[in-house]
Formats: structure tokens, C-alpha cells, sequence
């Protein structure tokens, strides 16, 4: 008998309870998952390290565009077209960096640049998610809500645990590669079938680190 003012579990709902607390993954790809990944490029430390240094990187060449790609905490990372485009996407808020084409020396950062740098991680992340969300949508080939699902979906994944592309539809892969230049997830290449989603996203809905 429980004492008087507690609560006891009966056996047959703690041990289920137990199962689902230790079963961390929760992502509806869970099923597809490779597993922890064994090698040395895609072990849980070597995805947060990667996550850190392409992010520091992105905000780098915001503050210093001009400068060489080699002194970036990534060294020799330099943004493709999609983060350019990113960057010098004129939204609500206004752009994070703008041309002058009377400047020979490219875009520079803007007031609202500065601003975004300012903010908390978390903040600056979901920020260019949806830039990116909208970015990807902006030809048709997919919807907002789509590409929400799919982010949601990566919510709920686990660092340093390969999920398989095969799960995801022609517009979220898209979408992963375009991610996967942030550092927001990890793939070895353009063409790798599995994906590392990273800190930098996993458990993004929650309000702690």
C-alpha cells in the first residue's frame, strides 16, 4: 500500500511508463533511423562541433564578408547561393545584409543584421528557418505547411543519430540540403542519404536550451 498522501504506480504501467521515458526519439522517422553513428565525422561530438563552427561561420561572413574564408570558425566555408540568398532577403523586418552594386567589395550588413546578432541563438535560429520556409516556397514546389512539418518532425530528433532521406519527400530534402548549410542539420554530401539533424534544431519547440 501506498502511504497516506503519495501515489504509488502498480507495476504493470511503471515499466511502460520506464520504456517510453528511456525511448528519447520521438520523431516520426525513428523507424528509419540508422543509429548512433559509429564513425568519427558523425558521432554526437563531432555533429555538435560541426553545428557550432557553421553557424559562428554564417554569422562571420554577416559581420565580415570580405574577409578570408580560411580565418572562419568553419575555415574555408563560404555560403552557396541559397544562404546568400538568405542573407540578402528583404523580409518583414527588413534584410540581414544588402548589396550596393556601386560597391565593389559585395554586401554589407545592415542595421537589422547587426539587430539579429544581438539576439539569443534560439531566436536567431527559428528566424532563418522561416526565412528559409519561405525561401523554399516562394517557386511553388512546396507549401509552408509542408515545410513545417518537416521541422517540427526534426524537433523531435536525436543528436548524433542518422535518419535515412528516404522518409522525406522531394520538397523536404530540398529543404534538409538548404538546412544542412547552416548547420542546422549534417550531411557528409549533397547526395548522402542520411542526414544528422543537430543542436542547433533538436528540441527547438522548448523554450529551454
Amino acid at each position: 500500500d501506498a502511504p497516506v498522501g503519495k501515489v504509488a504506480i502498480t507495476k504493470t504501467f511503471r515499466e511502460p511508463l520506464l520504456q517510453s521515458l528511456r525511448e528519447r526519439d520521438m520523431s516520426p522517422w525513428k523507424d528509419g533511423r540508422v543509429g548512433m553513428a559509429s564513425e568519427d565525422d558523425t558521432d554526437g561530438e563531432s555533429i555538435r562541433a560541426f553545428a557550432s563552427a557553421r553557424w559562428e561561420s554564417v554569422l562571420h561572413c554577416m559581420v565580415a564578408p570580405t574577409h578570408e574564408p580560411s580565418a572562419r570558425p568553419e575555415p574555408g566555408w563560404t555560403p552557396n547561393r541559397q544562404v546568400r540568398e538568405l542573407m540578402l532577403r528583404e523580409s518583414a523586418r527588413g534584410a540581414l545584409m544588402r548589396e550596393d552594386r556601386a560597391d565593389r567589395e559585395g554586401p554589407r550588413i545592415t542595421a537589422e543584421g547587426f539587430q539579429f546578432l544581438l539576439k539569443p541563438l534560439r531566436w536567431q535560429v527559428w528566424q532563418l528557418l522561416m526565412d528559409a520556409i519561405e525561401v523554399r516556397c516562394k517557386d511553388k514546389s512546396s507549401t509552408p505547411d509542408h515545410l513545417l512539418t518537416c521541422l517540427f518532425q526534426l524537433c523531435f530528433c536525436v543528436v548524433g543519430t542518422g535518419y535515412s532521406v528516404d522518409h522525406l519527400s522531394p520538397a523536404q530534402l530540398k529543404f534538409v540540403q538548404l538546412l544542412s548549410h547552416l548547420g542546422v542539420v549534417f550531411m557528409e554530401s549533397p547526395s548522402s542519404r542520411t542526414f544528422w539533424p543537430t543542436q542547433l534544431v533538436v528540441n527547438l519547440c522548448w523554450e529551454g536550451e
